[in-house]
């Protein structure tokens, strides 16, 4: 491997990406306003996020409309592309109910976001970062000094 070249798995012996449209995510589950799911009590609410296969969920946040959940999640490494969801549910005992979703397709860069929901408005942020020797809004193109 070249001198100049760090040792990452997209490179090769030329310090080449192999592979177009790879990063970094790191998304953080902020806070929720105006939740309301049940009629006659607060919402106990989390949420789900995905990105391509990969998961995470929030705790459950008791009887409250108004959740702060302050959660980061590292999705390492990605492929640019993929839709990133997030869905909100409040749990109860028998069946829990579905508060909202959003969806975005993640660039490069830090994003802060507000989503609107069916019941509510979600906040969350993230980060997106280029492997090496990638640029662009979604890691597309081959940028040496990248």
């Amino acid at each position: 491997m070249n001198q100049g070249c760090s040792k990452t798995p997209n490179l090769d012996h030329n310090c080449c990406p192999m592979q177009a449209g790879r990063g970094k995510l790191v998304v953080m589950v902020q806070r929720a306003a105006g939740l309301k799911a049940d009629l006659f009590t607060r919402t106990d609410g989390y949420v789900k996020v995905w990105y391509n296969l990969m998961y995470e969920e929030t705790e459950v946040i008791m009887d409250n409309n108004d959740p702060e959940w302050n959660i980061s999640y590292d999705f390492r490494s990605i492929e640019f592309g993929h839709e990133l969801i997030f869905e909100v549910w409040d749990s109860d005992v028998i069946y829990n109910d579905f508060v909202g979703r959003c969806v975005v397709r993640p660039e490069r860069g830090s994003h802060s976001h507000s989503c609107k929901l069916k019941r509510g408005i979600l906040y969350f942020t993230y980060n997106a970062s280029c492997e090496a020797h990638l640029t662009g809004p979604r890691c597309s193109r081959y940028s040496p000094k990248a």
